[in-house]
């Protein structure tokens, strides 16, 4: 017996890497697709209101007290609307201490953080500003979601119009593709909003042993 095989499935299967479903036409001659003026396409990136540029800044210093300035500087961080994601220190009297923290803080905040950082350090041993603009990248990511917002409707409206139950399982396996591939543009896009709301500030403190080095 020959089993029925679904004559959409090649096009669904197409969708997953290209774009949206086009529906199966009935008889008669086949309609010519005019695009809207207004639809993004693969090739052209969505308006963005505002460029998205990411911001980052990373120091190393060399403190008195290495702790004394971690404190301060999240003292400043928090002051000025960012937070800390992570920080840790030590200290021995052979080595000396030493300090680190990675923080988030509003772009504008960056400049004077900075600055503070350096001002309260004893030496400054690398410092290093970072900008990146990713409108187009952010614009096409965009364009990627909308297009695959409408091929999913479609696919639910091929998925209720299934003729049989094998038909049915094709559509449903395709949209879990569809769905993880929204799934991780919508992580992509949420990061970059992240990153444009709050920059990125890296900051490590060591410290000059206390202990003269023996001399032979």
């Amino acid at each position: 017996m020959k089993r029925w095989r679904s004559p959409w499935l090649p096009l669904m299967l197409a969708l997953a890497a290209c774009g949206p479903i086009v529906a199966p036409a009935g008889p008669g001659p086949t309609p010519t697709a005019t695009p809207s003026p207004t639809s993004p396409t693969p090739t052209q990136a969505a308006t963005i209101d505002r460029p998205v540029v990411l911001q980052s800044a990373s120091l190393s210093l060399i403190a008195a007290d290495p702790v004394e300035a971690s404190a301060s500087l999240e003292a400043l961080i928090l002051d000025a609307g960012g937070y800390v994601v992570s920080a840790s220190s030590w200290s021995s009297p052979e080595s000396g201490g030493y300090a680190s923290l990675s923080a988030r803080v509003p772009p504008e905040a960056l400049a004077a953080l900075r600055r503070s950082a350096i001002e309260g350090a004893t030496q400054t041993q690398s410092d290093s500003l970072y900008s990146q603009d990713v409108t187009v990248e952010y614009g096409f990511l965009v364009d990627r979601a909308a297009e695959l917002a409408r091929a999913d409707a479609h696919l639910q409206r091929l998925f209720s119009e299934a003729p049989d139950l094998e038909a049915a399982t094709s559509f449903m396996l395709l949209r879990e593709l569809l769905l993880q591939e929204r799934k991780n543009i919508e992580t992509q896009l949420q990061n970059y909003k992240g990153r444009m709301i709050l920059a990125t500030f890296d900051v490590s403190w060591g410290q000059v042993s206390l202990t003269p080095m023996p001399v032979e």
